[in-house]
């Protein structure tokens, strides 16, 4: 998703969820910044201790997140993390953790843009 894609998708988010609120929204967004880094950690401690029902309860909980503020490709990357089966190697969850890292630092920067009313 470029850019310009995720941005119209963010407009879209805050008007149909927010009502508009820029403010709301980007407290909103802050939450869910803070807790998907949150997630992130314990996701990683429970595939070390081989807890998928955690690793899948978290993971579910992320995407959620994530598509109550517009955040596409993180909640699409956590809905592909959800459905990893128990024998999945950690490397290949590692590989989700840090891309669901790096849509998080993208999506961050976004509701900059984003104009106070």
């Amino acid at each position: 998703m470029t850019n310009e894609e995720a941005l119209r998708f963010m407009y879209d988010t805050l008007n149909r969820r927010f009502y508009g609120n820029v403010s709301f929204y980007k407290q909103m967004v802050e939450i869910f910044i803070r807790t998907s880094q949150e997630s992130i950690v314990n996701i990683r401690s429970a595939v070390k201790s081989n807890d998928w029902e955690t690793v899948r309860f978290l993971s579910h909980n992320l995407k959620g997140g994530a598509a109550n503020v517009g955040a596409q490709e993180v909640m699409n990357l956590a809905m592909a993390l959800e459905g990893l089966p128990p024998q999945t190697p950690i490397d290949v969850v590692e590989q989700f953790l840090t891309r669901i890292h790096s849509a998080i630092q993208a999506f961050q920067t976004l509701p900059q843009y984003l104009h106070n009313e």
